[in-house]
């Protein structure tokens, strides 16, 4: 008699136990990868931007010795020609192509970040609601049985 009582305390104990951890939650929050699609997009957006921005530094060097073959800090008293006038008119030429270049290739990259953003998949909350055992105490004629059930 002593020793039932014992493991029907047990059982019943189990038995809250049991309960509680059914009533536990574990969320479990992922995010799904871009399609191949997506990854493609950005990649392109972003690999434009880069390729125009360096055709936008290959006209600004261009610029800048065309530009530094004409110009000096002082007078050098050599006449001003037809050859050096189309090569100022070429330095600048080329830093109109620099400018333009620089702000289409940081256009590219700035709608890259921006298609990134908004295009990111929504996250997926996963429930998991974990069972354990479940101890179960019925009366019956001369006791009680006992008794437990476990699911996965």
């Amino acid at each position: 008699m002593f020793r039932t009582r014992y493991v029907a305390v047990a059982l019943l104990v189990a038995g809250f136990v049991g309960q509680a951890q059914a009533e536990r939650k574990i969320e479990i929050v992922t995010r799904p990868e871009r399609s191949l699609g997506n990854r493609l997009l950005l990649a392109g957006l972003a690999g434009g931007g880069a390729l125009v921005g360096g055709l936008g530094v290959y006209f600004h060097l261009e610029s800048r010795e065309a530009s530094n073959a004409v110009a000096s800090d002082t007078a050098t008293g050599k006449a001003w020609t037809a050859d050096r006038q189309a090569n100022m008119e070429n330095a600048g030429d080329n830093r109109t192509r620099a400018a333009i270049a620089y702000g289409v290739g940081g256009g590219l990259v700035i709608a890259a970040i921006v298609a990134a953003v908004l295009t990111e998949p929504a996250a997926e909350t996963t429930v998991i609601i974990p069972r354990g055992p479940a101890p179960t105490i019925a009366p019956a004629e001369g006791g009680a049985v006992l008794g437990g059930r476990w699911s996965f």
